[in-house]
This record gives structure tokens, sequence and C-alpha cells, in this order.
């Protein structure tokens, strides 16, 4: 991609990344959000407490086959390019997502349902795990030096209107069906949806150019080595070094966001209409907050930037989970909302940091081996432990212990990154 093309040429770019990342995160959360029916409809011979731990469960094992599609995917990228890689990692992953609104029930063919939405759950976690490395890397890619930031938020940015196109969804169907209705058919509806918002995704990603920067490298003595072992060889410190870098962003996303509407309602005592409306607006202010985080860490520095970020969070992780549960609408969702900011801010240069700290021709294995590693392990288990930890302790505030946790975690890794703001890619 020449930086020297038209804007509408970088726009369509950019909604062609954030498009792909939007798919994926708007599967994840419909499935989040629609837990507590869906347990009903998938663990029906089990109590409600054991059914929802169960649903979490295939949620979380979803995430093994992460690592694995990112390496795969992640090798086609780094040899053909990041164009390929976007356009196989998005024909991957909507149809096994819509796949899910036409299964049977338990109540239909017995243990072969949950069987068969683990099978579906695997095959959307290979998908994914090429999916948000290779837009990252193409963002980073396109983007001039001194705005990389700013460009990379908007893999977050897809991120997040997944999020919000899930809660439009999950919300309407709520507010259009009866609960009768939701449990029998309803809770299918958005994720046949999925089909309708790949399509032009995919329209988009054969419209785009490759990156510049990987066409001349491609011809480099570089472009004829493995890249996942040159990854590991030259940039495992690296991986590592990412890897506990995304700890807080793992945990944050999915017990602040992912994991709201059923915390909301199941332990805070909201009602499910609430719970997803303050799920909504929370993600509607963090669409705007990212790119404004991306941007302050091209000004400040990536570690200067998150490292302020992920402090505040700190500091406020307590006292978020002490107003959700005080059972005041208005001041959920203000609390919800003031932890969006500092936690925006932390999650908006991350893909312009972490794909800064590869280099060109293995840039995109990197991300995938540090990224996908970091998800299967840390955030895609995170819903389970949040709801095990409240469960086996009776605290409704369990999950702010996770979250400083975390925090802490991330703060000692961050300086030990390399800063990467206005540098040269390698």
């Amino acid at each position: 991609m020449n930086h020297q093309e038209t804007q509408p040429v970088k726009n369509r770019s950019l909604l062609a990344a954030l498009g792909g990342n939007s798919l994926e995160w708007y599967d994840f959360m419909i499935y989040a959000g629609l837990a507590p029916i869906i347990s009903r409809a998938f663990f029906p011979h089990v109590d409600d407490k054991t059914a929802l731990i169960l649903t979490f469960g295939i949620f979380a094992v979803g995430y093994l086959s992460r690592p694995l599609g990112g390496l795969l995917i992640g090798y086609l990228g780094d040899r053909l390019g990041r164009r390929r890689a976007l356009i196989v990692s998005i024909s991957l992953m909507a149809v096994p997502t819509a796949a899910v609104g036409f299964l049977p029930t338990y109540s239909d063919i017995g243990i072969a349902a949950p069987l068969l939405l683990l099978a579906l759950r695997l095959l959307q976690g290979f998908s994914v795990g090429g999916e948000f490395p290779s837009a990252m890397a193409y963002l980073a890619e396109i983007a001039p030096r001194n705005r990389r930031g700013f460009y990379g938020s908007f893999a977050m940015v897809g991120v997040v209107v997944g999020l919000l196109l899930a809660n439009l969804a999950t919300f309407g169907a709520n507010t259009l069906l009866t609960h009768a209705n939701m449990q029998d058919w309803g809770w299918r509806l958005p994720f046949i949806l999925a089909l309708g918002l790949a399509l032009p995704v995919l329209w988009l990603r054969f419209g785009l150019s490759e990156t510049q920067i990987f066409d001349e490298e491609s011809k480099s003595p570089e472009a004829k080595r493995n890249p996942i072992l040159s990854a590991l060889e030259y940039r495992w410190s690296e991986i590592v070094k990412v890897f506990f870098f995304l700890v807080f962003n793992s945990v944050a996303f999915y017990s602040v966001m992912v994991f709201a509407t059923t915390y909301l309602s199941k332990t805070a005592g909201f009602t499910y209409e609430h719970a997803l409306l303050i799920s909504l607006i929370g993600s509607v202010a963090m669409v705007v907050l990212l790119p404004l985080g991306g941007r302050i860490s091209d000004r400040m520095g990536r570690r200067t930037s998150t490292g302020i970020a992920a402090f505040i969070c700190l500091v406020l992780s307590y006292p978020l989970y002490l107003s959700l549960g005080q059972g005041s609408f208005a001041l959920a969702l203000a609390a919800h909302l003031i932890y969006v900011v500092p936690l925006s801010l932390f999650i908006g240069p991350i893909p312009a940091l972490i794909a800064e700290q590869f280099g060109t021709m293995h840039r995109l294995s990197g991300v995938a081996i540090a990224f996908n590693l970091n998800l299967s392990i840390i955030g895609g288990t995170a819903p389970l432990l949040n709801e095990f930890f409240i469960q086996r302790t009776g605290w409704a505030e369990a999950p702010s212990i996770y979250l400083m946790i975390g925090a802490v975690i991330s703060l000692i890794a961050i300086y030990s990154l390399r800063e990467t703001a206005g540098d040269k890619l390698d």
C-alpha cells in the first residue's frame, strides 16, 4: 500500500480491517451476552449455575484452537501477503458463526448438541486466531510513521463495533420477542445475522492492495526463511514480553466488556435489558475513545500512555465492582463509563505497540503467537473464572481482584518493551 494513495483508498483499508474484527467480536459477544439463554438450550438437565459454567467452559475451550489458526494464517500472511491472510480469515469465520444459529438443542439430540456447539467454537477460534494479528500488521504497515497508534487503534475500534452490534442485536431481539420466544428460537437470530455482516467485509478485502513494506521486504533474503521459526529465533524475548503486556488487556476487556451483561443480570441484580443497555452505552463510549488512546500514544509514547492508563485502572477496579453491586442503574452506568475511559486509553495503542516489536517478514507470525497464546490462556478463561470465583466465594466484587492482578503484571511488562512510537518499521 503506497502512502501516497488517496484518502478514500485509505478509508477502505481501515474499514476492511475494522470490519473483520467487528465480525469476530460480534460472534464472541453474542455468545457471552446470550449465555444465560443458551445455557438452558444446551444444558437443561443441570441447575442454572452449573449450566452457565458449562456454557462459559465451551466459550473458553473455543480459544484453544486460536494459536493453531494464528500460526497457519500468520505463516500465510508472512509468506504470501497481508491481503490474502485477511481474505482467508474472514471467509473461515462467518460460516461457523451463522451455523450456531441452526444447531439442534439438547431436547432435540441430547448430548450431541453441546458437542456440536463445541466443535463450531473450535472452528471459530481457528479462524479468528489469524484475523486480529492480520489486521494489526496490515494497519501498522499502511500507516504514516507518526500516526501508527491512531491507525492501529481502528483494529480495536472494530472489536468494540462488534460488541456494539452484538449488544444491539441482542437488545433488539429481547425487546421485540417474549422471553419464551427468546428461549425457544429468538437466540438464534443474532448468530444467523453474521452472514449478512460478513459479505460486505469480504468484498472490501478483495479490493485491497498489498502493503508497500511487505512488497519491498518480500524480495529480501529474510523472506526465504520460515517466518514462525524466524520470529521464535530472533524475537522470542519480544513474544514473552508482549504476552505479559497483554495480560491486563485480556482480563479487563473480557471482565468489564464481554462478561458485563452476564455479571449485571446474574450477580448485580439488574434486569437483562438494563444490563444490555449499560454494555451498549459503554461500547459506544469506547468506540469514540480508542482512536484518542492511539493518538495520545503517538504523541506521548506507547509505554508512557499505556502505563498511566493501566495504573488508573488498577486504582479504579474495586470501586467499579462495588458500584455495580449497589442496585442503582445510574451509579452502575456511571462507574462503567468512568472505567471505560482509562481502559480505552490502554487498549487503543496495543495494535501499533505489538506490531512494532517484530520485523516485517515475521511480523504477523510473531504477533499471532504472542496475542493468541495470551487470549487462549488469559482472555478466553476470564468469564469462566469470574463466574467460578463469584460462586465459590459468594463475593460479588471478586472480579476486581483479578483485574488488579492483571494490571500489575502488565505494568511490569510495559517497561520491558522497546519504545517504538515514531520509529521506522523493521
